[in-house]
């Protein structure tokens, strides 16, 4: 931690993840959710229990938000004013502005949109490749960014083997860029909500109150934590073995009635599952399906006639 309140996240031994809240949630459940040991609030969202001028009162927001490539962003093909920060399924860190319309600023990175396995796109763009890029975003800047105050961002630093994330206190957002640039070696950076929805948590432990729920957030998991370590090394107990070669000989015989095409739609419909949000992120469930998946791929589909069941040694 860096001033109490930035966290310094070495991507060798931390991963970055999001986490969408859908109801909404605390950060410090987040993290749990994910045994996280840092996460912090992202995006700025429409709060029910307050309506603004600009937005309805639906706990809704435009910022794009990516999931383990799983996308919940209302126009998932163009960010708009905003860039998308995280990282690649190999947890190298990725900035992404795709703007369909190019009507505001340069896109970066557009054909890499792609690649975001995890990520939140927020407003204003701070610093482009070492340049402080605030005041291309002035129209989008009110008079309470205008003024000093405590001013929430991310940013990759030019040697990109880490990320920064956090808190700056007594800054307007004309500042920031500046300061984070001459701080912390950033050379890309987006600014993030503030206000009442600010929320910092480390080790379990509130940073930054209040602890309002909100709708999404960064989180760093220690990598001895992550979920696919988790599903690797789960271990079944006698009665989920049992139940495993059960469902295995079930689908063998159906496959053997309907055929390979048969075989082909289970394991598309249980692989597109694996990775929804249905078993996320909860590992046990996601070790057991997995399991499930593999005793449907053993049984060898011949032709288009029959099959010669898989026979386990």
């Amino acid at each position: 931690m860096h001033n109490k309140t930035v966290a310094e996240i070495p991507l060798e031994d931390y991963y970055l993840q999001t986490r969408v809240g859908n109801p909404l949630a605390t950060v410090k459940e987040k993290n749990r959710l994910l045994w996280a040991s840092i996460g912090m609030n992202a995006s700025f969202f429409c709060p029910a229990e307050r309506a603004y001028s600009y937005c309805g009162a639906d706990n809704g927001t435009s910022s794009d938000r990516i999931v383990a490539w799983t996308s919940y962003s209302r126009y998932p093909d163009d960010t708009g004013e905003r860039w998308i920060i995280g990282v690649t399924a190999n947890n190298e860190p990725l900035f992404v502005q795709n703007n369909n319309r190019q009507w505001y600023m340069q896109n970066t990175n557009q054909e890499k949109i792609g690649e975001m396995h995890y990520g939140i796109g927020n407003f204003p763009i701070l610093i482009d490749n070492g340049i402080d890029v605030t005041l291309e975003s002035a129209h989008l800047i009110d008079n309470k960014m205008f003024g000093k105050w405590t001013r929430a961002f991310i940013c990759i630093p030019k040697i990109a083997d880490r990320i920064f994330m956090g808190f700056v206190p007594n800054k307007s957002m004309y500042e920031m860029g500046k300061y984070l640039k001459d701080t912390y070696g950033c050379n890309f950076a987006i600014n993030l909500d503030a206000g009442a929805s600010s929320a910092m948590v480390v080790e379990d432990k509130y940073i930054i109150w209040p602890g309002r729920k909100v709708v999404d957030g960064f989180i760093a998991v220690p990598k001895e934590h992550y979920i696919e370590n988790k599903i690797q090394n789960h271990q079944f107990s006698s009665q989920q073995k049992a139940a495993i070669i059960r469902l295995g000989d079930m689908f063998a015989f159906e496959i053997y009635k309907q055929w390979a095409e048969y075989k082909q739609r289970i394991l598309t419909t249980f692989q597109s599952r694996e990775w929804s949000t249905l078993f996320y992120p909860l590992a046990d469930k996601r070790a057991l399906l997995r399991e499930i998946i593999k005793s449907v791929e053993k049984v060898e589909a011949t032709n288009e006639y029959g099959f010669v069941p898989y026979q386990q040694n």
